[in-house]
């Protein structure tokens, strides 16, 4: 099949010719520094690229696009060329619940950041959210850097509280809002204001311990969650149909229709919260793991090919994207969380001075004292990073269909998925 490719390349600059004269031979002859990327990633990262060309116009920088239509059949012939050695230097990558970001690193294909954090003065980690940066960590070295974020934490509403007896403190685990989920589904019809909960990931440690080559999750933990996910399987796997996408769910819940909504970003929280917030008052819960913790999902990550001859220029180059500035446009653009902690102030200072306007026209109420900071306070302190493979959004619950629809038992169905992950890491 023919793919429709652009290439935009970003030349020297006016009078570069003269400048390279005078540089070192080595410099003069070194390769384009490549970058490959879809049109919206393009879009979403032109700040830093332009703050890069600023900085560094002595470096040539090769940018090939390509359509978000063609991103999957794109991103397969990247990964070709990169299993091969071949490929852009720099490589910016979407990852929710596709490409594996340790799969590739155990496979030799991302450069260890850390030499060329070290080397460079500018840079400091402590500028940075770093449990999230430290989701790019693998065997104590940095070989992935995190873009961009998202801190999932379930919405419902005091009101809902009180119906079930229940005060916030009792939900201190995902285990324990499953448990409670899987109760509530035998007498009510809606349990999610909105399907797609993806609820292995917030159990305790990795599903895959890409290290041990097995399941990083304790068994009889898993057991017991999914067993009670088995009775809200097919609701997680449906969508409501509300009214107003930005704050329906939250009037949903306010109105006693359902008792749980976990929002996909930041606008979508503040939005549904509102919508809660015009008969009830909004709460907050943490989706926290066995161990307390709180779980950023990294969607936007940029790591250097490992064996580029331009590993420093496609560095420097990423810590512009990482920069405020960009950061901020990133988050404009398409939602979640930057991971720079300035981007994040300015961000949750731009959403509390519009929230009268929020969802202007919506029916919408004021949130309450101290709403905003509790929610700032937990996405700005996750208790750990992650990355979403494909094993966790689709190869997991493939293994698990046939328990959570009663045609096999757990231990089959986990004996299953345990022999695929041993082969499948130490491939």
């Amino acid at each position: 099949m023919k793919k429709n490719v652009s290439k935009k390349i970003w030349g020297l600059t006016l009078g570069m010719s003269l400048l390279l004269t005078a540089l070192p031979v080595s410099a003069a002859e070194s390769s384009a520094l490549t970058l490959w990327l879809s049109d919206y990633q393009e879009e979403v990262c032109a700040k830093g690229i332009r703050q890069f060309q600023e900085l560094y116009p002595e470096v040539e920088l090769e940018i090939t696009t390509y359509p978000d239509d063609n991103r999957n059949e794109e991103v397969k012939r990247m990964y070709t060329q990169l299993m091969a050695g071949e490929g852009p230097d720099l490589l910016l990558v979407n990852s929710f619940g596709g490409e594996d970001v340790y799969k590739l690193i155990k496979a030799q294909v991302f450069a260890p950041l850390d030499e060329l954090m070290e080397a460079d003065e500018s840079w400091n980690r402590e500028d940075y959210v770093e449990t999230v940066l430290d989701a790019g960590v693998f065997e104590g070295r940095q070989y992935v850097m995190p873009l961009r974020y998202q801190l999932p934490t379930i919405l419902t509403t005091q009101g809902r509280l009180d119906e079930l007896g229940k005060t916030k403190e009792d939900f201190d685990s995902t285990l324990s809002i499953l448990e409670e989920m899987a109760a509530l589904r035998e007498t009510h019809d809606h349990v999610l204001s909105s399907g797609g909960f993806v609820f292995v990931l917030y159990l305790g440690g990795q599903l895959v311990d890409y290290e041990a080559e097995g399941i990083g999750i304790d068994r009889e933990l898993l057991e017991k969650a999914c067993t009670a996910y088995r009775a809200i399987f097919d609701e997680a796997n449906a969508f409501v149909d509300v009214d107003s996408f930005l704050s329906g769910y939250g009037l949903d819940i306010a109105q006693g229709n359902s008792f749980f909504y976990l929002p996909p970003s930041i606008e979508d929280m503040i939005g549904n919260a509102m919508g809660a917030a015009s008969s009830d008052v909004p709460v907050l819960l943490p989706l926290y793991t066995e161990d307390g913790l709180t779980t950023a999902e990294v969607n936007f990550y940029g790591g250097v090919r490992a064996n580029s001859e331009n590993q420093e220029a496609a560095w420097n180059l990423l810590r512009c994207l990482l920069g405020e500035e960009n950061q901020i446009e990133m988050l404009e653009r398409q939602g979640n969380l930057p991971v720079s902690k300035a981007a994040l102030d300015a961000t949750f200072f731009e959403k509390e001075s519009k929230l009268e306007m929020w969802t202007e026209g919506n029916g919408t109420g004021e949130l309450p004292e101290g709403f905003m900071d509790e929610f700032k306070e937990l996405v700005s302190n996750p208790g750990r990073g992650i990355f979403i493979s494909i094993i966790c959004m689709s190869d997991f619950e493939e293994a698990m269909t046939p328990f959570y629809q009663g045609t096999k038992s757990f231990d089959e169905c986990f004996s299953d998925f345990e022999e695929f992950v041993k082969i499948y890491t130490s491939e």
